[in-house]
């Protein structure tokens, strides 16, 4: 109550060029917030369901009535899980579910590895703590994208996610056995998926790097602070 004169004084002695800058910085920030949150949901299942209607309508596909069938099923569950997201986006407004991120994130990369045909191994170091709603969510955004980029590019059999509880900070690294990239040819700022990556990290004042080569799978790691949830 203190301070509510003195800002709405300020707002009115604000020039309307100011005010347009707040404005539109704002609504910028919201464009953002909403493309991710279409990126790291439903877009990667649409982009699945596409991949796999055009695999179905080549002409050796179709000759295999049982891959058909196969593919079909796979995508009724992906269409499924396109509807839940939808539902957890709505649950996102509420308070979060209590399952920890190691679950969570086991889940996740679980639910993707069942359906592209790769194993994953989930390993835990340390001793785990809750995590803000915010950060968990981006967390688990951020290697939804990196699943999904196994998914797409590294025909691998094998992921492994190793989180790393330290006294604030913790590092969780995905690996995979995959055929791997040259980094050096890869432009960040021109692959969508990498810069959201990136932009989450940041916004959860975190560190994420790319390790990889060609044939010799691809290694992502995040390091980030442990909010106090005293404060």
């Amino acid at each position: 109550n203190s301070i509510a004169p003195s800002m709405a004084i300020a707002v009115e002695g604000a020039r309307p060029e100011r005010l347009n800058a707040i404005r539109d910085a704002a609504t910028e920030a919201e464009r953002r917030r909403i493309a991710r949150r279409l990126h790291d949901t439903l877009g990667q299942d649409i982009s699945y369901l596409r991949l796999k209607l055009d695999q179905l309508t080549g002409g050796d596909a179709l000759q295999e009535i049982a891959v058909i069938r196969q593919e079909l099923e796979r995508m009724r569950d992906i269409a499924n899980e396109a509807y839940n997201q939808v539902r957890g986006t709505l649950a996102d407004l509420r308070p979060s579910s209590s399952e920890d991120l190691v679950t969570a994130l086991l889940h996740q990369a679980r639910s993707v590895g069942n359906r592209a045909n790769f194993k994953v191994e989930i390993t835990n170091e340390g001793q785990p703590r809750p995590l803000p709603s915010h950060t968990q969510r981006q967390v688990l955004f951020l290697f939804q994208e990196a699943l999904a980029n196994v998914v797409k590019h590294a025909d691998a059999r094998r992921v492994n996610i190793n989180l790393a509880w330290g006294e604030d900070t913790v590092t969780i690294s995905l690996s995979d056995d995959g055929c791997g990239f040259d980094p050096n040819s890869v432009q960040p700022n021109g692959h969508y998926g990498l810069a959201i990556m990136q932009d989450r990290a940041r916004e959860i004042k975190g560190h994420l790097e790319f390790v990889s080569r060609p044939q010799a799978g691809t290694q992502v790691t995040l390091r980030f602070p442990i909010p106090d949830l005293s404060s």
